[in-house]
C-alpha cells in the first residue's frame, strides 16, 4: 500500500511539473511572438515623437524633407521686441463650424502637451484652414505649428499665409507652401514636407504687418503607407511686435515633452 501511494506520489509530481515547464515553454513563446509583433510598432512610435525624430521606414511622400536626426531647425533670430508670442488665447475660427474632436479655442491655449490626444484638434476630411484673428494688424517675424506629434506622420499640403483681410481676399501673403504639387488649389509651394515631432514646424516671416495667420492643411501620411484624410492642429503660436532695439535674439519657442525619453 506505502508503495502504491508512493508511485501515485512521484508521479503526480511529475506530471506537476510536466505542466509547469510546459506553461513556462508557452508564456516564453507568446513573449516572443508579441516582441516580434510590438517592436516595429514601438521603433516607429519612438522615433515620430522624439525630438527631430528620423523618417519611419514606410512613410511616402515625394516631397519630404531629409530626417533631421534630432537636430532642431535653425534659430529664428529677430531685433528685440520682435519676438513676442502674439497669439496666445485669441480667437480661432475654421473653414468648418464645429471640429470632429476638441474646440478651436485649444489651438491657441498654450498647452502643446502630447497627452493622449487631449490637446489635439480634429476636424474635417480633405482641404480645410483653421485662421487665428490677433485682433489688431501686427508685425510677425514668425509662425510656429504643431499639427499631429503623437504619431510618426506628414501633414500634407500645408499653406500657410497672412492677411489684414478676414476672407484672405486680395493682399494675402504666402510664408510657408509645401503643396508641391497644388493639390490644395492654392499653387504649387517650394517648401518640404517634413516628420511630425514635438518641436513642430517653425517658420520666419519677413516682419510683415498682418491680422490673421491661416494654416492650410489636406490629410496626413501615416506610417506603413496609410492615409488619413482628416485633419489635426494641436498648437499656433505667431510672435513678433514693435522692436525696441536692432539688437538680434533668437526666439524662445516652448516644446512640449517627447512622449519617450
Amino acid at each position: 500500500m506505502k508503495k502504491l501511494l508512493m508511485i501515485t506520489v512521484c508521479m503526480a509530481t511529475l506530471f506537476a511539473r510536466s505542466d509547469a515547464q510546459e506553461e513556462v515553454r508557452y508564456r516564453a513563446r507568446r513573449a516572443a511572438i508579441c516582441s516580434k509583433r510590438m517592436l516595429p510598432l514601438l521603433l516607429s512610435m519612438l522615433i515620430g515623437v522624439l525630438p527631430g525624430g528620423a523618417a519611419p521606414l514606410e512613410i511616402k511622400s515625394p516631397n519630404l524633407e531629409p530626417p533631421r536626426q534630432g537636430k532642431p531647425y535653425p534659430p529664428i533670430e529677430v531685433s528685440v521686441g520682435g519676438g513676442r508670442l502674439l497669439s496666445h488665447g485669441c480667437p480661432v475660427t475654421a473653414s468648418i463650424e464645429t471640429p470632429e474632436r476638441g474646440e478651436w479655442a485649444m489651438i491657441t491655449d498654450g498647452n502643446k502637451e502630447l497627452d493622449n490626444g487631449v490637446t489635439l484638434v480634429k476636424f474635417a476630411p480633405g482641404v480645410q484652414w483653421v485662421q487665428v484673428d490677433l485682433r489688431t494688424s501686427q508685425v510677425i517675424n514668425a509662425v510656429c505649428v504643431w499639427r499631429h506629434a503623437e504619431w510618426s506622420g506628414v501633414c500634407r499640403d500645408m499653406v500657410v499665409r497672412l492677411s489684414d483681410d478676414a476672407d484672405f481676399g486680395e493682399g494675402a501673403t504666402t510664408v510657408f507652401n509645401n503643396d508641391h504639387d497644388n493639390s490644395a488649389g492654392l499653387g504649387a509651394g517650394g517648401d518640404k514636407e517634413y516628420i511630425e515631432t514635438n518641436r513642430g514646424r517653425p517658420i520666419s516671416v519677413p516682419s510683415l504687418r498682418a491680422r490673421y495667420v491661416r494654416v492650410y492643411g489636406n490629410g496626413m501620411y501615416l506610417e506603413g503607407r496609410r492615409f488619413d484624410p482628416f485633419n489635426y492642429c494641436s498648437e499656433i503660436e505667431v510672435y513678433g511686435g514693435e522692436t525696441t532695439s536692432e539688437e538680434k535674439m533668437p526666439i524662445k519657442f516652448t516644446y512640449p515633452r517627447p512622449m519617450f525619453k
